[in-house]
């Protein structure tokens, strides 16, 4: 009898080492828990912007069919051109099937990107290959942060303001990333717009956002837009190259309202989101802002991916 009590005993105790094992993991690994549910998040949205390229594909494929004649040829310059057409944020399809444009819009703007764009280098590096063949940690580049005209203190008060609110003037992407921090820049830090007019929307070269009348969140489907507004890549190309931001090095060269952007899988050729620097703790530790999903001042450290530190020079 005794040896039965005392083995149920040590099945208790052991089931209640068991117990405060896992309880004292799970604190353990909050934290990390919380960065790489951040990751999934963005991994998963990722996920599904590739699954409507594949069905816009389809979709365009039916249209061309439906236009009737020979269909233009996969990588021919003619493919680009129906593809783009159908694709203008200002053009006949999203006003009469806003649902199929979507899909059109993310197909088309994959293909841009793997078949025309210019790839994005990879960011710069915090590390030398010293002599004997090592790879060392170099201090920052020489980089002169500027003030400039950029009002950051006005990009980072717009970001708590619409971080969870969205701003009902502009149209409500699912994956509104880009879209937001191009707000943050125009309507908080004053930056201002670029449109050459005869260049076509997806030209890197311009920057722009037009709301067509008051409705909000453009549910009329008329408010029109460049790429470089919206898709994290052009946008990329666009700051760099206006220029409105220099890349950095070291997370410690951003300053409050400079921008990350990440490569959640470096296969891809295309930068797949973006965010802003909205608060910089006492021990230096940068916090970040974005849509998709909606999140205030999450530690840079915790998110995953490859970063590119853009800090604004404008």
């Amino acid at each position: 009898m005794l040896k039965k009590l005392n083995f149920r005993w040590m099945a208790v105790l052991g089931v209640l080492f068991v117990v405060a094992l896992l309880t004292g993991a799970g604190k353990w690994s909050a934290a990390s828990q919380d960065g790489k549910s951040s990751v999934d998040g963005l991994i998963n949205m990722h996920i599904a912007e590739q699954q409507k390229v594949e069905q816009g594909r389809k979709l365009f494929k039916d249209l061309l069919r439906r236009e009737g004649g020979k269909a233009p040829a996969y990588g021919s310059d003619e493919y680009l051109k129906r593809l783009l057409e159908y694709a203008d944020p200002a053009g006949e399809l999203r006003r009469r099937d806003p649902v199929k444009w979507e899909f059109i819009d993310a197909y088309a703007y994959d293909y841009y990107v793997r078949n025309v764009s210019p790839p994005i280098p990879p960011p710069m590096s915090n590390t030398a290959i010293d002599g004997n063949q090592n790879a060392v940690e170099v201090a920052p580049s020489d980089v002169q942060i500027q003030s400039g005209h950029y009002n950051r203190s006005g990009a980072v008060n717009y970001a708590y303001t619409y971080v969870f609110n969205y701003n009902p003037a502009y149209h409500k992407f699912n994956a509104d990333c880009t879209n937001f921090v191009s707000q943050c820049l125009k309507d908080g830090g004053g930056v201002p717009i670029v449109d050459a007019k005869w260049r076509p929307y997806w030209d890197k070269d311009d920057w722009y956002y037009y709301r067509i009348g008051n409705d909000s969140f453009d549910s009329n489907n008329d408010d029109a837009w460049s790429w470089s507004w919206v898709k994290a890549k052009t946008f990329h190309h666009h700051i760099n190259g206006r220029p409105l931001a220099v890349q950095v090095s070291y997370a410690s060269q951003l300053e409050l309202g400079d921008i990350v952007q990440l490569n959640l899988n470096d296969s891809e050729p295309a930068n797949d989101h973006s965010m802003i620097v909205t608060k910089i703790d006492p021990d230096g530790t940068r916090r970040v802002t974005y849509h998709t999903n909606n999140t205030k001042d999450k530690k840079l450290s915790e998110i995953g991916g490859t970063h590119y530190y853009m800090h604004v020079t404008y």
